[in-house]
């Protein structure tokens, strides 16, 4: 018995696969025959989502229209992180200075900032998030983390740790929207004894780094925007396998004459594996 768990991120669906409705279909068509447990989108559905509510409409009427259930995380495309990017950026970073009941991403998703998602003594959380924390994310994340008894996987869209060692993209992740905030995440999530794996997306690079005790990150791909990736997840009690899935977009994303050709799906156990855990009430389970 296990749980089937597939994880996307970056679809930025007005700008990409809604200019490639084939290689959507293509995946739609595929996920409604595996029909997983759950999908988890960890942010940047959008492009503009953040200032065009509409735009998030329609990122949510093709992910209905799979006919799985699913749960979502806003990306800074969909819910600006911070007032700084959002002036410099108010087209595809927009701030929006209110309650996150008012913003577009709360309106269309209906959904609160973080959401827990169980079945079968195995948990998913989700947790979407702004510089500063004012819609409480934290606060809410630390009371489910107290409640949560078993396997917990988290999603957010900012990875916690450089997605590489080395190169631009160590270079690349969610210090610059998060600033401080992104290490109040990372102490929540290490307190907790039940959290055994961090989802995330941002920076459109398929990578697996290790964090601490037993836990790892994962930041899947991107949809057609290189690396056109995402994660299924085999979820057990005691263990996991994980199997990253090529889409049909591009392999890479930056595109720049004077650099080497960059590899954006990590090759430390990145394409397939295994993780295990020694929860004790995962052993209480197994």
């Amino acid at each position: 018995m296990g749980l089937c768990i597939v994880h996307l991120s970056d679809l930025h669906w007005e700008n990409t696969l809604a200019q490639t409705p084939r290689h959507w279909d293509s995946l739609r068509r595929s996920l409604c025959l595996v029909q997983p447990d759950l999908i988890v989108v960890s942010g940047d559905l959008t492009s503009t989502g953040s200032a065009q509510r509409e735009a998030l409409v329609a990122a949510k009427q093709v992910l209905d229209s799979v006919g799985c259930e699913y749960v979502v995380v806003a990306g800074n495309h969909d819910l600006g992180a911070n007032p700084v990017r959002g002036a410099a950026f108010p087209t595809i970073e927009a701030y929006e200075h209110c309650p996150w009941t008012e913003t577009h991403f709360a309106q269309v998703f209906r959904q609160p900032p973080v959401l827990l998602w169980s079945q079968d003594h195995i948990h998913v959380v989700t947790i979407s998030l702004r510089q500063g924390d004012p819609d409480g994310s934290l606060a809410q994340l630390t009371t489910i983390l107290q409640r949560v008894d078993g396997p917990t996987l988290v999603f957010g869209h900012y990875p916690l740790v450089p997605v590489a060692a080395q190169g631009i993209l160590a270079a690349l992740g969610g210090r610059d929207y998060l600033g401080d905030t992104l290490n109040d995440l990372t102490a929540i999530l290490k307190q907790s004894e039940h959290v055994v794996l961090y989802g995330c997306g941002h920076v459109h690079v398929a990578s697996r780094r290790w964090l601490w005790r037993e836990v790892w990150q994962y930041s899947a791909g991107a949809l057609d925007t290189g690396a056109s990736q995402f994660f299924v997840y085999w979820v057990e009690p005691t263990q996991m396998a994980y199997f990253s899935v090529l889409g049909n977009g591009p392999l890479a994303f930056w595109h720049d004459a004077t650099q080497a050709s960059i590899d954006h799906l990590d090759g430390e156990g990145s394409r397939t594996g295994y993780q295990r855990w020694s929860l004790l009430s995962a052993h209480k389970e197994a």
